[in-house]
Parts: C-alpha cells; sequence; structure tokens
C-alpha cells in the first residue's frame, strides 16, 4: 500500500505541466553558460568586425545541469527517505545492548553499560576496602580518585535522550521495589541491587535536567527504589541543598541497609563538594550525627567505616 502511494507520488511529479518548460529552460540557460561570444575589429581593416565563440564549462554551467536533474532526484528522494529513516532507526538498535534486570529487559548504549558496569566495579570495591582497611582521609582520597575515573569516563560517553532515561531510571525504580519484596535477603539479590543502583547512576548525565526537579520529592518517597535514584542523583551531582534530608536516610533506621549505604555514599560526596560550604552550626550537626550513628552496635561494618571516613573528612 505504501509503496503503490509513493509510486504515484513519483507519477504526479514527474507528470507536471511544467516539467517540459523546466528542462527548456534549464537546456537554454546551460548552453548560454557554455558559450563565451566576443566580437572584434580587424586591426588591419577596421571596417570588418569578427566574432568568435569560446566553450567553457563553469560553476554556472555545472549547477545549471543538477538543477536539470532535480528534478528526477525529488521523486526518488521521496521514495527512498522512509527507507533511510528505517535504516537509520534500524543502526540505532543495533547499537543499543539489551541487558536484563530482574523481570524485566532494558537497552541501553555500548557507554552506559560500559559505564555502568565500571560504577559497579567501583562499589565493590569501596565495600571491600571499608571491610579490611581503618578509616582514614587516605582511604576517602583513595575513593574520591577512583570515582573520578569513572565519573570522567561517563562524562565523554554518549547520552540518551532526557526522557528515554527518566523511563529507564523509573523502570530500574520499581524493578528494584519488586527485588526487595520478591527475593530472600541474599549475596544474589544485593549483586542484583547493586546493578540497579549502578545503572541508576550511569543514566544520570542523561536525565539530570529533567531529574534535578524531582530530587527533594525522591528523597522522601515511601518507594526504596525511588529514593535510590535520588541518592545516584545526589553522589553524581552533589547539592549542599539536600544533606539534611540525606543525612537522615543515611543514619538511624528511616532507611533499610542497602539503601542507607547508597545514602551514605552519596553523603561522601556532598560533604567533599560542598557548593556553598556549610555553616559552621550545620558542621557540627552533621558531625555529631555520624558520631552517634556510628556507635551504633548493631550498625554493619562497612556502613560504620564508611560514616568514620566521612566524619574525618569534616575534622
Amino acid at each position: 500500500m505504501n509503496q503503490s502511494n509513493d509510486e504515484s507520488s513519483i507519477e504526479e511529479i514527474q507528470h507536471l505541466p511544467l516539467r517540459g518548460f523546466y528542462f527548456i529552460l534549464i537546456a537554454i540557460l546551460a548552453v548560454i553558460s557554455l558559450v563565451n561570444l566576443s566580437v572584434q575589429t580587424d586591426d588591419v581593416r577596421s571596417n570588418l568586425w569578427k566574432l568568435t565563440a569560446e566553450i567553457k564549462v563553469g560553476s554556472i554551467t555545472l549547477i545549471l545541469l543538477f538543477l536539470a536533474w532535480l528534478l528526477f532526484l525529488i521523486p526518488w528522494i521521496v521514495l527512498l527517505w522512509p527507507k533511510l529513516l528505517g535504516l537509520i532507526a534500524e543502526l540505532r538498535k543495533r547499537g543499543v545492548e539489551k541487558i536484563k534486570i530482574g523481570d524485566f529487559e532494558l537497552g541501553l548504549t555500548p557507554d552506559i553499560k560500559k559505564a555502568a558496569e565500571k560504577k559497579d566495579a567501583y562499589q565493590n570495591k569501596v565495600k571491600e576496602d571499608i571491610n579490611r582497611s581503618e578509616p582514614s582521609r587516605e582511604l576517602n582520597s583513595d575513593f574520591e580518585k577512583s570515582y573520578h575515573q569513572i565519573a570522567d569516563a561517563l562524562l565523554s560517553s554518549e547520552r540518551l535522550d532526557s526522557a528515554k532515561a527518566m523511563s529507564l531510571i523509573n523502570q530500574l525504580s520499581s524493578s528494584y521495589d519488586r527485588v526487595r519484596q520478591t527475593m530472600a535477603s541474599s549475596g544474589e539479590r544485593t549483586r542484583l541491587m547493586s546493578r540497579i543502583a549502578s545503572i541508576m547512576w550511569a543514566l544520570m548525565p542523561s536525565a539530570e535536567e529533567v531529574f534535578r526537579s524531582e530530587v527533594r520529592e525522591r528523597l522522601i518517597s515511601p518507594s526504596g527504589g525511588e529514593r535510590l535514584s535520588a541518592y545516584k542523583f545526589l553522589e553524581w551531582q552533589p547539592d549542599i541543598a539536600y544533606i539534611d534530608t540525606l543525612l537522615s536516610r543515611a543514619v538511624g533506621v528511616l532507611e533499610e541497609p542497602f539503601g542507607q549505604y547508597g545514602a551514605l555514599l552519596a553523603l561522601r560526596r556532598v560533604v567533599l563538594n560542598q557548593k556553598p560550604p556549610m555553616s559552621e552550626s550545620q558542621h557540627q550537626s552533621v558531625l555529631r550525627t555520624l558520631k552517634w550513628a556510628a556507635s551504633i552496635e548493631y550498625m554493619s561494618r562497612d556502613r560504620r567505616t564508611l560514616m568514620e571516613t566521612i566524619k574525618l573528612s569534616l575534622e
């Protein structure tokens, strides 16, 4: 059906009433542009005139020849344009890799997929380091150096459309909630949640403009997945304006352990990248809260060490 419509469109263009006049006019102009006429007098017999003609192909002639073919080219462009758009769309699809996360698949560009894998490795390394090391400023410096390496790589990667990135983040938030509800606590569940968090982080440069207006709402959302997405955004773009809400999620019992760990990773970056700097009263409040939280007996070693490391950067 579409092909017959395209062919009829070509027929209509090719049988335009002005088609013959158009070609005749272009042909005349092309011939005129080719011939360079000049009239000269004879040097000896001044009463005699001599007409000379020179044929020369110039830029004007080439443009006119192109215009002559344009009426043939337009119908073919009309016919091939949908096919060309389909080919571009297919090439884009081939550049997207499907990744299975829990109960759904999502498509990521190779750059974003690679950045998510690096972020996942970074998170695992941080956890390993804080489980085998004592809190120190050097440890915090190592974390920040490793973070900047993966963040710089992500900055230079290809980005998705912001609406598409937000849609994927929302899907990941819902998947995170389902994983927590349907899977028993285990290493496999933690690995899956960590992967979701890493992909969220890798999508933040693409979603940044839209996501920024939703940070506060997501930080206090009843959905653990939405809160996690806010932590990943603040890890990507630290903002001191959210430090109080972030701190309330990073300590105590308002957040479940994995979410609390994600909030602490974001808090570490907010504390190190204060813009504008915290006031003295706010500085002391954060310091006291971290000291109190790190002393709670039920606190796991990884979260306690991370709190102590953040605290050291404030002292």
